[in-house]
């Protein structure tokens, strides 16, 4: 007997392919559970993950795990795979877009994040809240100039000290003259 394969619609297969393309295109990915989102909070999410090259979109389950069939992470998404999920996806700042789902969960109880992915690494819920507490791209580079900059500063009062000390010497030695 040979066994029937199962022919997919093919609206289905353009929004797996859509899906595929997303993935493609992230550096970042978390899949959350947006049960009891209303339309005002989900405009509100997205227009923040637009300022950070993100999106969230809503697929169904089957075919996020259609989509993800040949990803690595897919066995420790498939879990997260249940009740009610999104997809947030990102080309910019990670941190940045963990950051702003664990602010919006903390306030609003709802985008708990289920699993994620870094790169095409596979991350737990609990490792997504790691990386939303680390400190940002542009603190980071701020850090960076302080730590650059800290000797410059020193060097630089270490020849305003020189400069200043000639200086008193000079005075002194012009009023030892005129004292003369």
């Amino acid at each position: 007997m040979v066994k029937e394969t199962k022919t997919v619609r093919p609206e289905k297969e353009a929004i797996v392919n859509e899906i595929k393309a997303k993935f493609a295109d992230a550096t970042c990915a978390m899949l959350v559970d947006f049960k009891g989102i209303t339309v005002s909070q989900a405009s509100d999410i997205r227009r923040e993950l637009c300022e950070l090259d993100a999106r969230l979109f809503i697929a169904k389950n089957r075919l996020i795990g259609r989509a993800l069939k040949d990803e690595s992470y897919l066995a420790q998404w498939q879990e997260g795979l249940s009740e009610c999920s999104a997809v947030v996806t990102g080309t910019g700042d990670a941190v940045a877009t963990a950051k702003v789902l664990s602010k919006f969960h903390k306030e609003n109880g709802i985008l708990e994040v289920k699993r994620g992915m870094l790169d095409g690494v596979g991350l737990s819920g609990d490792e997504v809240k790691q990386l939303a507490e680390l400190p940002g791209k542009n603190e980071l580079r701020g850090h960076l100039v302080a730590t650059l900059a800290a000797p410059m500063r020193q060097i630089a009062g270490v020849f305003h000290q020189k400069i200043a000390s000639i200086v008193y010497v000079l005075k002194a030695v012009q009023d030892k003259k005129e004292a003369a």
